[in-house]
C-alpha cells in the first residue's frame, strides 16, 4: 500500500507547482480574474485529494471509533429489547489494533466509495486563497480539514457531501485550496476556480485554527511561528491528544 502511495504522491508537488507557479506568472491586474487550474487539473487534483483524505491516521482513527460506538449502539439496542438487566454501561467495546489498518485498506480497496468521494469534492466551489499576511498558513499530518456551518441536534453536517461543508487544503504557507459545499455557498460560484486575496490576518488565525484542532499529532509551519498553537493546546488540552473523541453516534436514544 505504502509503495502504491509513494507512486501517487509523485504527482503531488506537480500539480500543486502549476497552481502556484499559475498566480506568480500571472500580470497583477489580472491574477484574480483569471482561472487558478483548468478543468482537467481538477480532476486529477481531486483524485489525489480523495487519497490523501483516506490515508491519515486521523481518518483510521476516525473510522475505528466510528465502528466502535455505531456497533455498541447496536448491541445495546439488544440488549435492551432482550429485557435484560445488563447494564450497557458496565462494558465498553474495542477494536483490536492489528485490525485498524483493515479498516482502512477495506474504504481505500472500494472503487465505488472512493468514485463517490471524488464525485463529491468535483461538485463542490474551488477557490485558491493566497494569504497576503505576514502570518504563515499552517498544515499537519492531516492537511485537509472541514467546518461544518450548519448545525443540529441530531444531524450531522460535517460530512464531505453535507450542506454547509467548507474544506481546505494548504499548498504552502501562502496558498490553500477550499472547497465549498455549491447550496449553502451559491453567492460564491462567481468566483469559482479563482485566485481569492486574504489580507486580514484573523482569516489565517482561523485556518490554522483548524488544522490544529484537526491534527492527530503534529502542526507544522515554514517559519518558527507556533505560538497559536500552544495557545490552543493549554486552552483546549483534550482536544490535542491523540485519544480525543472524533465522532458521536446518536441512537435509540442516546449518544455515543
Amino acid at each position: 500500500m505504502e509503495k502504491f502511495f509513494a507512486e501517487i504522491e509523485g504527482e503531488y508537488p506537480k500539480k500543486i507547482n502549476k497552481i502556484i507557479a499559475t498566480y506568480h506568472m500571472a500580470h497583477p491586474d489580472k491574477v484574480y480574474s483569471m482561472p487558478a487550474f483548468s478543468l482537467e487539473d481538477k480532476m486529477e487534483i481531486t483524485g489525489l485529494i480523495t487519497l490523501q483524505i483516506l490515508r491519515t491516521k486521523e481518518f483510521r482513527a476516525g473510522l475505528v471509533e466510528l465502528h466502535e460506538k455505531f456497533t455498541k449502539s447496536l448491541l445495546d439496542r439488544f440488549i435492551q429489547e432482550d429485557e435484560s438487566e445488563f447494564d450497557p454501561d458496565s462494558y465498553e467495546l474495542k477494536i483490536k489494533n492489528e485490525f485498524y489498518s483493515v479498516l482502512q485498506a477495506q474504504q481505500l480497496a472500494n472503487p465505488e466509495f472512493l468514485d463517490s468521494m471524488t464525485q463529491t469534492l468535483m461538485n463542490h466551489i474551488w477557490v485558491v486563497f493566497v494569504n497576503l499576511t505576514d502570518l504563515p498558513i499552517y498544515t499537519s499530518d492531516t492537511p485537509i480539514v472541514k467546518h461544518a456551518n450548519k448545525d443540529d441536534k441530531f444531524i450531522s453536517y460535517g460530512g464531505y457531501a453535507s450542506e454547509g461543508i467548507e474544506i481546505h487544503y494548504p499548498l504552502n504557507s501562502k496558498f490553500v485550496l477550499t472547497l465549498m459545499d455549491r447550496r449553502y455557498f451559491k453567492d460564491m460560484e462567481a468566483l469559482e476556480n479563482c485566485f481569492l486575496p486574504l489580507d486580514n490576518v484573523e482569516n489565517i488565525k482561523y485556518l490554522n485554527g483548524l488544522q490544529i484542532s484537526h491534527a492527530y499529532r503534529q502542526v507544522f509551519c515554514a517559519e518558527d511561528k507556533f505560538d497559536m498553537a500552544f495557545d490552543y493546546c493549554k486552552q483546549y488540552p483534550d482536544a490535542c491528544e491523540e485519544a480525543k473523541n472524533r465522532v458521536s453516534v446518536h441512537a435509540f436514544g442516546r449518544k455515543y
